[in-house]
C-alpha cells in the first residue's frame, strides 16, 4: 500500500491513531497535543473522507413494501416517485449538516512538531 504525504495540499479533518481522535485541523491538533511528551505525539495524521448523511430511501420503501404489501407491490410504484422520493430525503440529509469522517489511509500528513518545541 502506498502512502502519500499530503503535509503541504491537505486541509481538512484529520483522524490520528494515538488517541483514535478526529480534528479539524493541524493547528487543532498541534495545540492539543502541545503539552504531551515528545516521544508521546502521533508523528503523523491521516487525512479525513467526509461522508454525509445519505439515506438509501428507495431501497427502504421497495423492502418495507415486499415484506408489508402484496407481491410485486414495490413495481407498481413507478420511477418517477421513486425519484421524487430519493431526491425529497437527499435535500433533506443536506439540510441537517450532518457529516462524519472516515480515515484514508493512503493519506497522511507527517506532523512537524520543531513550531511547538522552539
Amino acid at each position: 500500500m502506498e502512502k502519500t504525504d499530503v503535509t503541504e495540499t491537505y486541509e481538512g479533518p484529520l483522524y490520528c491513531d494515538v488517541k483514535g481522535d478526529f480534528f479539524q485541523s493541524i493547528e487543532e491538533i498541534l495545540e492539543h497535543y502541545a503539552e504531551w511528551a515528545p516521544a508521546d505525539r502521533p508523528t503523523r495524521v491521516y487525512a479525513c473522507e467526509v461522508a454525509p448523511l445519505d439515506i438509501p430511501i428507495v431501497s427502504m420503501v421497495q423492502d418495507y413494501i415486499q415484506d408489508n404489501h402484496y407481491e410485486g407491490a414495490e413495481e407498481d410504484i413507478s420511477d418517477a416517485k421513486y425519484e421524487a422520493l430519493s431526491l425529497i430525503v437527499e435535500m433533506w440529509c443536506e439540510g441537517t449538516g450532518i457529516e462524519s469522517y472516515d480515515k484514508d489511509p493512503n493519506k497522511y500528513v507527517v506532523m512537524d512538531w520543531s513550531q511547538i518545541d522552539a
